[in-house]
């Protein structure tokens, strides 16, 4: 009985109780296939450089006084491993007799936790990747409008998308504000199921679970140095401060900077990549040169000198939401090769391949059935990305 659940209307179904279980990861686009060669041994959590175009330079006059601002100009992006599985024994699989079982005995169970741990990772690693942030001082939703604006701001012209924990929006339904409200959204329900809160400001919004709250503490300091260090880049403070992932630094004078490197109203914000507690902190990725992908504009060009500050009330607690452009999320299948003397099947829904192969283990003297996924995932750019802080 188990041979059948390896192939055919199976691997779909138990695809799609993954990606039901990942709506963070499914809002996304393929950027980087052609840059994938090569990689597909590589460890889970290893990082790797692929390239974007980038928008280059412009200049006054028609004169070229310059002959490096026609030169093609690449982005540097950082990607993430991620290999994930689960897997079971055939004797478990024989007791099942047709897919309705299969879908609610295998894929609603192995399926779903399966896709959770894949989202609860890309969160870990992406969610505070963001160039702008907004702090309400009582009510969240004067956060959120603020954050989705900021993406209209920056140049969206495709489809944005806001995540937050349900307890969040919980809050914000019980502190209705002018009216604001989620409102039903068909197409949002048919693509994030049960994760999907409604649409707002033209943004669809929806649930993910494992997005830390942050509490704020009084920082201030001045920025003594600037390191980039490939994903991110580390400012050396003057002074030492003890503050959690996910804390927002306005920087004195900073502006944020649209998707071509020219600079908005909004204030760039310095966002806490890892818990600190001394003078090193690690911080997005930090681009101040005049050139297309510059995401932080400040005069003279350079962090150095600058003042920080924490956002954040000292001692409140916040959650969080993240506000994006879907597509700056890239997440792109990396091949797995066929196990020797399995049976392997290999098969594709909503863009996320599973393999799934059956083998015999030879220590245990059983057969088992494991389902593989591989991908690369990383966050494109920062600019795209935009924080809600709202009080708890």
């Amino acid at each position: 009985m188990a041979e059948k659940f390896i192939n055919g209307k199976s691997v779909q179904v138990f695809l799609g109780e993954i990606i039901k279980a990942m709506p963070y990861l499914a809002a996304s686009k393929k950027h980087f296939a052609d840059q994938i060669v090569g990689k597909k041994n590589g460890k889970d959590g290893a990082n790797y450089s692929v390239v974007l175009r980038d928008a280059g330079r412009v200049s006054d006059e028609l004169e070229i006084n310059d002959e490096s601002d026609g030169e093609v100009q690449e982005r540097e992006v950082t990607m993430t491993m991620m290999k994930k599985k689960t897997f079971v024994d055939v004797d478990t699989l024989s007791s099942i007799v047709d897919i309705k079982d299969f879908k609610s005995e295998i894929a609603e169970t192995y399926g779903t936790h399966l896709g959770a741990e894949c989202q609860k990772t890309a969160i870990e690693n992406t969610f505070f990747k963001a160039d702008t942030a907004t702090v309400a001082e009582t009510n969240g939703w004067t956060a959120l409008a603020p954050a989705t604006a900021k993406m209209k701001a920056a140049r969206v012209g495709g489809k944005i998308v806001g995540f937050m924990d349900p307890l969040a929006e919980a809050n914000l339904s019980i502190n209705a504000l002018n009216g604001w409200h989620f409102g039903p959204s068909e197409q949002g329900a048919k693509f994030y199921h049960d994760a999907s809160i409604g649409k707002f400001m033209g943004a669809e919004f929806v649930y993910v679970n494992d997005v830390p709250n942050v509490t704020g503490v009084t920082v201030t300091g001045t920025i003594s140095s600037i390191e980039d260090n490939g994903a991110y880049s580390t400012i050396t403070l003057g002074s030492a401060i003890n503050v959690k992932k996910g804390t927002p630094l306005k920087v004195a004078g900073a502006k944020a900077c649209n998707v071509v490197g020219m600079p908005i109203s909004s204030d760039f914000v310095l966002i806490v990549q890892e818990d600190v507690n001394g003078t090193e902190v690690k911080v997005q990725k930090v681009i101040t040169e005049d050139i297309g992908s510059r995401n932080c504009a400040i005069e003279g060009d350079t962090l150095v000198g600058a003042e920080i500050s924490n956002l954040l009330v000292d001692g409140k607690e916040y959650y969080v939401a993240q506000v994006r452009a879907e597509d700056t999320l890239s997440v792109d299948n990396v091949p797995l090769d066929d196990l020797a003397g399995a049976e392997n099947k290999t098969d594709t829904v909503g863009g996320l391949d599973l393999h799934v192969t059956k083998f015999g283990d030879s220590k245990k003297r059983m057969n088992r059935t494991r389902w593989d996924i591989a991908m690369l995932y990383g966050m494109c750019d920062s600019r795209l990305v935009s924080l809600a802080y709202m009080p708890v």
